[in-house]
């Protein structure tokens, strides 16, 4: 297979309970941030909600810079997912696979705090430089 030439491997970068820290930098912030050495390739994200809110999913540069907004969601519970096509959900479409250099990170933001129920993953191809 391609990625196995070039040394790519697919990250989850799943995180549960938005009150357990880690991935979740706070109730209402789920972050995942491309390390030094390493170039990803956005494949998408999903994300549950146990608290009505609404969500959005962006990618920064390590200056904050929006480099790209995703996706946004209308207030409500349960699973939204990006590529999606849910009716309500507005879905920016970035260019597949969206590459994001060493400290560009994906973050989902959440318009109420979340509970121990939620939870978030970003999946990416990980690739060494």
């Amino acid at each position: 297979m391609v990625l196995d030439l070039i040394g790519a491997r697919k990250l989850d970068n799943y995180a549960k309970d938005a009150t357990a820290g880690g991935l979740w930098t706070s109730t209402t912030t789920f972050r995942v941030t491309c390390p030094v050495g390493k170039r990803w390739f956005f494949v998408g994200c999903t994300s549950y909600r146990d608290a009505a809110a609404t969500k959005m999913a962006r990618i920064y540069d390590v200056s904050d810079n929006v480099l790209q907004q995703v996706y946004v969601d209308a207030a409500t519970t349960g699973i939204a997912c990006f590529p999606s096509t849910v009716v309500g959900v507005t879905v920016l479409t970035p260019l597949i696979p969206f590459v994001l250099d060493a400290t560009d990170y994906i973050e989902l933001t959440f318009g109420a705090a979340q509970g121990a129920g939620a939870f978030a993953s970003v999946q990416v191809l990980e690739v060494s430089l």
